[in-house]
């Protein structure tokens, strides 16, 4: 249904893309198809720039349909690792041990944050944000005094809208390994600003009780 939904500029407010609005997770269901339009544009570039770099190789092209065939007849899962085992027509007779390197979140990405301001609705009487109470305005061709405007009902101002900016990091980081009574764990967490630790096996630890073994980079 999302993806054949319409929305008037009556509807189209701000307001309703919020939570409790209308429009509220109202997103399309249809894939992403940029991986596809890049290989599909750089594809014949890449061949026909091997065989600039050295007329004497021989370039093969292949396709998906005859990968999997491959797979097939060496009896293997799908895998990355696997699907370039049996790309093209040369599979060779001893497979070297694939590596997994898995990108790990370093807590939270977003350096700063925004805290919207607060008023109360003065038809309700309601604490609501600045962004409910908004005008409303989606385009620039539409009036910030128009039917939209919500910023008429601000009441008393209950709390200012600020940024808060992250300027430290906290020495565990989520992978870390630590000791703690003379065993090993793995650190999954952080909280009570960095002070705290969650482990692995769910006990919480305070950091001056731990001793960092080995400090988790940008790959686990």
């Amino acid at each position: 249904m999302s993806n054949l939904i319409t929305v008037c500029t009556k509807c189209h407010t701000a307001a309703n893309h919020q939570k409790k609005g209308k429009l509220y997770g109202w997103k399309p269901k249809m894939k992403p198809l940029t991986g596809a339009a890049f290989m599909n544009t750089v594809r014949w570039k890449i061949v026909q720039t091997v065989k600039d770099l050295d007329s004497s190789l021989t370039v093969h092209t292949t396709y998906g349909a005859y990968t999997k065939l491959s797979r097939r007849d060496h009896s293997l899962a799908k895998t990355h690792a696997n699907d370039a085992y049996c790309m093209g027509a040369f599979q060779p007779v001893h497979r070297a041990t694939e590596q997994l390197l898995k990108k790990k979140r370093r807590n939270h990405r977003v350096l700063s944050k925004f805290y919207d301001t607060k008023y109360i609705d003065i038809r309700d009487g309601v604490k609501k944000s600045g962004s409910d109470l908004s005008c409303g305005r989606t385009n620039r061709s539409e009036p910030r005094n128009g039917k939209k405007n919500f910023r008429i009902f601000h009441g008393k101002k209950v709390s200012k809208g600020r940024i808060a900016v992250r300027k430290r990091r906290y020495p565990i980081q989520p992978g870390t390994q630590v000791m703690y009574k003379r065993h090993t764990y793995v650190a999954v967490g952080t909280h009570n600003n960095g002070t705290a630790v969650v482990l692995n096996s769910g006990k919480s630890v305070s950091v001056s009780r731990l001793r960092i073994l080995h400090h988790a980079g940008a790959f686990v």
